[in-house]
């Protein structure tokens, strides 16, 4: 058990077993920004249903768009195996900062591609110590291919497929030199994910539905052969535009992770299971930038939470498409 200043081996388990999982809830709050960009009213469908594996989400005429998007979160608690909850401790502060670099480009008239390069601050503070540490994230490179769009299946839900991969750019729990793994950046391995995207648009509202799974690589750490176990995604969101520069989203999503094996054995702490609820609203000033803003949380929601690191995460963004 980890004590108020734990040693550097409990850090890197603890970083290890919630870096994953803390940064696939992040992407999650990061989905209401891109879901929020539509070009216009009649073509509202074009950027919104972005999941959260497209960190950028291009219009139907953009063939290029690049971005910022600066997000801030802080640690809440923590569900456990039990179901449950466990508030951060007194004098206990787990604060994250982050600027990301967006870039998307347009392959062929129904496909995409995104890339996210990710800077990360963050700071550890326990009772008698704190400390802060930046680094380059783990990369993320995802393509969406468009099946059928919404605008052009009506009164059908558009159909689309979104595939990605992570690499282990950033640095891992393992090769932390700080006592409290504040200069752990990413999660030491590859990821590889896909998500099937359902969309509908009518009247002024778009209602969005994407499934998917994720594989995370296998790993060897001080002698420990751990396999990861997949992890599921359900996300359900809606955008409302009534003002032709003004949308409004919300967001209400599951996420989950089936236990893993260290060693041959089934470990029995790394079944995840968490419900998560964001906003946004997105905002198209004068010319071609789109602005947007989202704030998100974990629900700590007793029986259907298990194992589970509940953060808070706000983020803005800016995108210029061309």
């Amino acid at each position: 058990m980890c004590n108020s200043v734990p040693d550097a081996r409990c850090v890197a388990a603890w970083t290890m077993a919630n870096c994953i999982w803390r940064r696939s809830a992040l992407l999650s709050v990061l989905s209401l920004a891109v879901l929020a960009m539509p070009v216009n009213v009649s073509a509202q469908a074009c950027c919104a249903g972005g999941q959260a594996l497209t960190p950028i989400r291009l219009g139907m005429e953009d063939v290029w768009a690049a971005g910022l998007q600066l997000r801030a979160g802080g640690d809440l608690g923590t569900v456990d195996s039990h179901h449950l909850w466990h508030p951060v401790a007194n004098g206990t502060q787990n604060v994250n900062l982050e600027q990301d670099l967006l870039l998307a480009r347009r392959l062929l008239p129904s496909t995409e591609a995104a890339l996210l390069v990710p800077w990360l601050e963050s700071g550890r503070h326990v009772p008698g110590m704190q400390q802060w540490a930046q680094g380059i994230g783990d990369v993320d490179l995802s393509v969406r291919h468009e099946f059928l769009h919404a605008l052009d299946a009506q009164p059908w839900p558009g159909f689309a497929l979104v595939a990605g991969v992570t690499a282990p750019s950033g640095r891992a729990a393992e090769q932390a030199r700080t006592t409290l793994g504040a200069d752990v950046t990413g999660t030491g391995a590859w990821q590889a994910r896909l998500s099937a995207v359902a969309e509908h648009q009518v009247e002024g509202w778009l209602t969005q539905l994407a499934v998917g799974a994720n594989w995370i690589s296998p790993r060897t750490v001080s002698g420990l052969h751990s396999v990861p176990g997949l992890g599921m995604q359900v996300q359900a969101a809606g955008v409302w535009q009534h003002f032709h520069q003004v949308a409004l989203t919300g967001m209400l999503g599951w996420q989950g992770v089936l236990a893993g094996t260290v060693d041959g054995q089934t470990s029995v702490d790394s079944e995840k299971s968490q419900w998560t609820c964001g906003v946004g609203a997105f905002w198209l000033p004068k010319g071609a930038w789109r602005i947007s803003a989202s704030l998100g949380s974990g629900l700590p929601l007793g029986p259907v939470s298990k194992n589970a690191l509940v953060a808070m995460t706000s983020s803005v963004s800016a995108i210029l498409p061309w």
